[in-house]
């Protein structure tokens, strides 16, 4: 474990999770404004990401799979 490592998921199950969070939680990574939806069609605890700019332009949507870095 990386000593101020932030790990961001919706599910329990996630290796060293110590930031729980569910639909329309938002979050920064860097100057980025992460948001997180939830889409239970693949497991029922499934998000995804909304990534937006500090100018608030969409950069991109990703699922939970994804890993941020946010030390």
């Amino acid at each position: 474990m990386v000593k101020d490592l932030e790990v961001y998921g919706a599910e329990s199950g996630i290796g060293g999770l110590n930031r729980r969070v569910k639909h329309q939680d938002k979050f920064k990574v860097g100057s980025l404004e992460v948001t997180a939806l939830s889409t239970p069609c693949h497991t029922s605890g499934h998000v995804c990401y909304y990534v937006a700019n500090d100018k608030g332009m969409q950069c991109t949507v990703m699922k939970q799979q994804v890993h941020f870095a946010n030390i």
